[in-house]
């Protein structure tokens, strides 16, 4: 599986789990949405993070409402700035600040 936030996601989806069957079931269920979903799994399970939210029925409630395409859409909206010489960071402005 790829992804930054699908193995943390698991880390910490594992460490609630009382039992190791219980645990072998989630990692399969895991591996289940990977499968069907290899695009959209680490962007569902990075929203999971963010609510703290550890469990298949989390996850699959989050692909149904379509909240990772929301974010994915509203983060190509918004590209990020590349880095010009001409641009003045928030320290620049400090200074400024400091010598009024």
């Amino acid at each position: 599986m790829k992804g930054v936030h699908i193995g943390s996601w698991a880390t910490n989806a594992v460490a609630g789990v009382p039992h190791e069957d219980l645990t072998w079931l989630l990692l399969e269920g895991l591996n289940k949405l990977y499968k069907k979903y290899p695009e959209r799994l680490d962007t569902v399970c990075r929203i999971a993070l963010k609510k703290e939210e550890y469990t298949l029925k989390a996850l699959k409630l989050i692909m149904k409402t379509e909240d990772d395409i929301a974010v994915e859409m509203s983060e190509a909206d918004t590209p990020e700035l590349s880095f010009h010489e001409n641009i003045r960071g928030g320290s620049y402005y400090q200074e400024a600040e400091a010598l009024i």
